[in-house]
């Protein structure tokens, strides 16, 4: 599906703010990864990443289409 610029960064920005609201759920990930708990209890944040990665797609296709930012 072609996205405007306009619907790709409304987008981008969408998926930033979710990614903001996630953070919390990396804290087991940073607790097994330091330690504290044991692998068994880790949960990996798997929305997260998928989030991350459309965040990634979304912002370099629009890098791909060049600096067309129009005024008001």
């Amino acid at each position: 599906m072609n996205k405007t610029n306009q619907e790709s960064w409304e987008e981008i920005v969408r998926t930033a703010h979710l990614l903001r609201v996630s953070e919390p759920t990396l804290e087991s990930m940073e607790a097994g990864a330091a330690g504290v708990l044991p692998p068994e209890k880790v949960e990996l944040p798997v929305h997260y990443v998928s989030d991350a990665m459309i965040l990634t797609e979304l912002i370099l296709s629009l890098e791909a289409r060049g600096p067309k930012i129009s005024g008001p």
